[in-house]
């Protein structure tokens, strides 16, 4: 156990906090919540720090440069402002010391029109609350509105709770140590792994079906904006992020900032049919397939591509769509 002085505040006594003692599990990869784009002067920085990035080198670099320097902006801006949530309960304070006022003066033009101001503040938090909440909750099926942050909140507890381990069994026994159990994890899907030599089956002799040339060609036309915005549009963008921590919503939201150098990259990418590193790192994430896991078997991993990467093969998948009916025969 642990204990910990909370700031006293206004207090003569500092409050308490008794927990659990802290353990290392690794740093927390930052997240961006879509509540954020609702803020002007959290996407004014933000862009500001894509286009004030100037990186030489290939088109595919200089996106994972811009995309490094707008999470870097934002999360100075969100650490210079302390953006949390919270701001509502202030702004309640606000208008119940208007309410009290008013009882005693009246209600005057100007109060009225303070009263109207602080509401408009309000609703605009208890929006950004209620979409944090949800995006936590994972809960894809219920859109905001209602003032659901209750049910996201009991729905992220929960789930917290079914995913929640103490110690995880190796070969070895029950480990608790998570520097150990950080490092049995990695060992363990090291062997999983590993690629196994064994015999494929022939495929000589067997017949094909091919594309016609007209096909083909229609293979290799470059990439439209207009389908690329199309594959950004048809993207949720409540989905947990990779490694550049930008989800597609604010590739949505922010789309005339960034075409232009998504654009270039693309195009890039359909000439020579490279792509970076830095684009093309991944996050593997371990999903508990049932509750209270015990062992890494009970684990299903899973891939979070970066956003950008995520649009590049969503584009040539619908590409490929087009002519998939022609390669697979009916039997």
């Amino acid at each position: 156990m642990r204990q910990l002085g909370l700031p006293r505040t206004l207090s003569d006594h500092n409050a308490i906090l008794v927990g659990k003692k802290w353990e290392d599990w690794g740093p927390k990869p930052f997240h961006f919540f879509n509540g954020w784009l609702e803020d002007k002067g959290l996407m004014e920085e933000t862009v500001k720090g894509w286009n004030g990035c100037k990186s030489a080198g290939s088109k595919g670099f200089s996106l994972a440069s811009k995309a490094k320097e707008a999470k870097k902006s934002m999360r100075c801006w969100i650490a210079v402002k302390k953006r949390v949530v919270g701001e509502g309960k202030f702004i309640e304070n606000i208008l119940a010391e208007l309410d009290s006022k008013a009882e005693v003066d009246g209600w005057t033009d100007c109060l009225r029109k303070e009263r109207m101001d602080c509401l408009a503040k309000l609703w605009k938090e208890l929006r950004k609350e209620e979409q944090l909440w949800r995006q936590k909750s994972r809960v894809n099926w219920l859109k905001e509105g209602d003032k659901n942050s209750k049910f996201f909140h009991s729905m992220k507890n929960g789930r917290r709770m079914r995913n929640y381990f103490n110690d995880i069994s190796f070969g070895s026994g029950k480990i608790s140590d998570p520097v150990l159990i950080k490092e049995g994890v990695v060992d363990f899907f090291k062997n999983y792994y590993t690629k196994v030599k064994w015999n494929h089956p022939s495929i000589i002799g067997l017949n094909f079906m091919g594309l016609k040339d007209s096909e083909r060609e229609a293979l290799k036309v470059g990439f439209s904006e207009e389908e690329v915005w199309a594959v950004v549009c048809s993207c949720d963008g409540n989905q947990t992020p990779g490694p550049d921590d930008l989800n597609l919503d604010f590739v949505k939201a922010n789309w005339n900032a960034i075409q232009v150098d998504l654009m270039n990259f693309i195009h890039e990418f359909h000439r020579n049919g490279e792509s970076v590193k830095d684009l093309n790192k991944t996050f593997v994430a371990l999903i508990p397939k049932r509750t209270h896991p015990e062992t890494m078997k009970d684990f299903r991993p899973i891939s979070l591509v970066n956003s950008m990467y995520k649009i590049l093969a969503k584009v040539l998948a619908n590409r490929l769509k087009l002519v998939m009916g022609c390669l697979i025969s009916e039997s």
